[in-house]
């Protein structure tokens, strides 16, 4: 089954998470850990990565031709052993810091969006995203609705994109009330192997918690 996607994983994370109307993004603290738990998955897709059920472990060394992932594969190559997601999630995004900023200027590169910065008298900087493509959004949103509600066949990828919007909070932003909760449903009523969605979404949802936790305890949330 292939997916009807037009962007990536991690793409279509991002996209998920810009409020259209607004141009905010939604939990943009941590979304990070959304993106590299996205690209981990890609990676598995890609072949270039397995596991045991707990670990994860670098097993093809090639290339997958962009540039991102690549850059991920080499973090994780180069660490030379076998790891738990969490392990992973955390190298990557201390090593790609800017992850979110080279995903939003891959989307930008490609017409899809334009960041819109905003000052009030030179105190600070507000950022706003222009989707200058919806159609790409909604396109996912539309193919998300195909699966949940109408039990199209849906694709690893596609499941993938799923746990990882449960795992960011995003669910909710991608559905009617109603809808949201028929996702959710069918979310958990798929008992077929996901290799890399579930193990990878699951550290993601922690990660966020903790750090949101954190932010909340030193009074920086």
């Amino acid at each position: 089954m292939q997916e009807r996607f037009s962007v990536s994983l991690p793409e279509a994370m991002l996209l998920a998470a810009i409020d259209e109307f607004s141009g905010t993004m939604r939990g943009e603290a941590e979304l990070r850990y959304g993106l590299a738990g996205a690209m981990m998955i890609e990676l598995g897709l890609h072949g270039r990565l397995t596991t045991d059920g707990r670990n994860l472990t670098v097993t093809d060394r090639a290339r997958t031709g962009d540039a991102l992932l690549d850059e991920a594969l080499r973090i994780m190559r180069q660490a030379g052993s076998t790891r738990p997601p969490r392990t992973w999630l955390l190298r990557i995004t201390r090593a790609l810091y800017d992850l979110q900023e080279r995903y939003l200027a891959r989307l930008a590169q490609a017409g899809v969006l334009h960041v819109v910065e905003t000052g009030a008298l030179g105190l600070f900087t507000e950022r706003r995203y222009a989707l200058l493509a919806p159609g790409q959004l909604y396109a996912v949103r539309e193919r998300l609705r195909q699966i949940a509600l109408a039990d199209a066949p849906a694709a690893p990828r596609e499941v993938a994109l799923f746990r990882l919007l449960e795992a960011c909070d995003l669910i909710d932003t991608q559905f009617a009330r109603s809808e949201a909760r028929a996702a959710r449903r069918w979310l958990l009523g798929q008992r077929r192997a996901e290799r890399f969605s579930r193990p990878i979404a699951a550290e993601v949802a922690s990660l966020r918690r903790d750090s949101a936790n954190f932010a909340y305890i030193v009074g920086i949330g």
